[in-house]
C-alpha cells in the first residue's frame, strides 16, 4: 500500500511540476528550437529553389545558342523564374512567420479557453 500512494504521491509532484515548467520551457528552450526549425525549413526550401543558381546565370545563354535572340530569350525566361521564385519563397517565408507567432500565442488562447470554461 505504501508503494501505491508513494508512486500517486511522485505522479501528481511530477504532473504538477511539469505544469509548472512547461510555460517556461516553451517560450525559452521550446520557441528556441522552433525558431531554428523555421530558418532551417526556410533555408531548405530556398535551396531546393535554386534561386542563386537562376541568379548566377541570368546573363548565360540557354542551350548554348550565342545569338541575340537565344540571349534575349533566356534571358527573360530567367528573369521571368527568379521572379516565380522569389515570390514562392516570400510567400513560404510569411507563412513560416505566421507559424511561429501561432507558436507563440497559443499557450494563451489555451489558458484563455481554459479559465473560459472553468468560468461558465
Amino acid at each position: 500500500m505504501e508503494k501505491i500512494l508513494a508512486s500517486i504521491q511522485y505522479f501528481f509532484v511530477d504532473l504538477v511540476t511539469d505544469l509548472v515548467r512547461w510555460p517556461f520551457w516553451w517560450y525559452s528552450k521550446g520557441l528556441i528550437l522552433v525558431t531554428g526549425w523555421i530558418f532551417h525549413s526556410i533555408s531548405n526550401y530556398s535551396r531546393s529553389l535554386a534561386l542563386w543558381v537562376w541568379i548566377k546565370n541570368i546573363f548565360v545563354p540557354m542551350f548554348g545558342a550565342r545569338d541575340i535572340q537565344s540571349r534575349l530569350i533566356s534571358f527573360f525566361v530567367r528573369l521571368v523564374q527568379i521572379i516565380a521564385r522569389s515570390f514562392m519563397l516570400l510567400i513560404f517565408s510569411i507563412l513560416m512567420i505566421i507559424a511561429l507567432a501561432a507558436y507563440m500565442i497559443f499557450p494563451v488562447f489555451c489558458v484563455y479557453g481554459l479559465i473560459n470554461q472553468l468560468i461558465l
